[in-house]
């Protein structure tokens, strides 16, 4: 059965380029925050359904205060997860996209949801647009930049998802040599030379 808490945790390995795409700090409601809050403590039962159902009903009432709470949206994910709530999950996944439309990592991971309830046609359009907006975004981006790494990281995990592994590869390579920290250089080197079926089973073993 697929992982989606490690999907979420490949991700953010890589970098969580849509919380980063803010260039302007955006108020939240103090009362939906206080609820995202409380919901979260109950992280260190999450193994505990109830304790999942609970901080769903936290989070959705946070998300009813504030309709456009991203973090609100977001942290459902992984409870829907342990719930095994997958087609729950995809409906937050394209919530946060309509919040944030040009974030990369939503349709990465939107993308790779689809792909585990076995809807290929949507993984496939979802994981074009990720990589459209990657590419675009490192067309005009210095090698230098903080987030150069995550994008790079990100469009070779589409292009593997698209069946490119060849192009992945030589992104991933190229990376990999310049990389000094070692966690990171290992997750990359976890991905090279591996096609969809084998990154797949990677994510959802």
């Amino acid at each position: 059965m697929m992982s989606l808490l490690k999907i979420i945790s490949f991700v953010l390995l890589v970098g969580l380029g849509s919380c980063k795409q803010r260039s302007t700090v955006i108020k939240v409601d103090p009362k939906a925050v206080e609820l995202n809050n409380t919901a979260m403590k109950l992280v260190n039962f999450l193994n505990n359904p109830d304790s999942s159902k609970k901080a769903i009903l936290l989070l959705d009432e946070a998300t009813k205060i504030d309709t456009n709470y991203f973090l609100g949206y977001y942290n459902k994910l992984m409870f829907y997860s342990q719930l095994k709530q997958y087609d729950k999950a995809i409906i937050t996944i394209n919530k946060l996209i309509q919040i944030r439309p040009y974030a990369h990592d939503l349709y990465l991971t939107g993308g790779i949801l689809y792909e585990g309830i076995g809807d290929t046609v949507s993984s496939k359009q979802y994981f074009t647009k990720s990589l459209i907006i990657c590419s675009n975004v490192l067309d005009t981006m210095s090698i230098k930049n903080r987030d150069y790494e995550m994008l790079v990281t990100n469009k070779a995990t589409n292009l593997i998802m698209l069946g490119d592994q060849e192009k992945a590869n030589q992104l991933l390579k190229k990376l990999y040599e310049g990389q000094s920290d070692e966690e990171i250089k290992n997750e990359i080197l976890s991905m090279m030379n591996k096609n969809k079926k084998e990154l797949l089973q990677h994510l959802f073993r």
